[in-house]
Formats: C-alpha cells, structure tokens, sequence
C-alpha cells in the first residue's frame, strides 16, 4: 500500500472499527466509553484487539489474523490494503502482534495525543547554525 493511501485506509479501517463498536454495544454503555478517557479510534483500536484475540493471551496470532481478514472482506475500501495489514502490524516477526504493534500500526496513539501534531515536530529549520559547538569540547578517548 502506498504512503498516501495507507493513511486514507488507516482512517477509513478506524471509523469501520468504531461503528462496529457502536453498532455491537448497541448503546448499552456508553457512560463507559466516556469514563476510559481515551478517543473514540483508540477505544474501537482496543476493542477490536480484544475480540479478534480469541485465547486471550495478549497477542494475535496468525490463526486469528483469519478473523481480521473476514471481518474486512466485506467493506470493499478496506480489502486492498488491509489483506497486508497483520505482516505490516508485525514489527519483530514473531507472527505474534501484541497490543502496543497493533496500536501502533494503526496509529491511533499519535491521534489520541491531539489533533496538532505538526506543531509538536521539529521544525525543518532549527535557529543553530553551523557547526555542533559540542564537538569542539568532547573528545574520543581514542
């Protein structure tokens, strides 16, 4: 998947999850949702690791990543770029993804920090110019 079609599917793939969630709670319990804190992409993120881990045990395996893939066979948009998705969420290639790979390939925690992330990157920019003065003063015990 492309850069720019990855982050169109990465929103289109969180609001599938969040009206799974809504439509699965079926409004029983949303003074739940509002007491956790967290934005609405990171509670469906959530909730859609907890029930795609069927043994409970904390990690996606590649015999749940099948319950993934039937989940989006459905939702056209999403089947291009989401048949690769559980490699791409596996950063050790353990053919295990824990919570914090899942959540972190969906790109959910930067969303839920704020809104303005570009105000938070270093600029392109920085006022120093020249040469590192620290450079000068260090030197390798060589």
């Amino acid at each position: 998947c492309p850069e720019p079609m990855k982050s169109h599917f990465l929103k289109d793939l969180l609001s599938f999850f969040v009206s799974k969630m809504t439509t699965s709670i079926n409004g029983t319990g949303p003074g739940d949702m509002v007491k956790w804190g967290a934005s609405k992409e990171e509670q469906a993120a959530t909730w859609t690791y907890v029930m795609l881990d069927k043994d409970k045990n904390k990690a996606l395996e590649r015999r749940e990543w099948k319950a993934f893939h039937q989940l989006i066979a459905n939702a056209e948009p999403l089947r291009r770029c989401g048949r690769k998705l559980p490699r791409y969420c596996d950063v050790n290639h353990d053919s295990k993804i824990s919570i914090t790979e899942w959540m972190a390939c969906l790109e959910v925690n930067q969303a839920a920090q704020g809104r303005t992330t570009e105000t938070t990157k270093v600029p392109s920019n920085p006022r120093r110019k020249g040469p590192n003065p620290l450079e000068s003063i260090l030197k390798a015990d060589d």
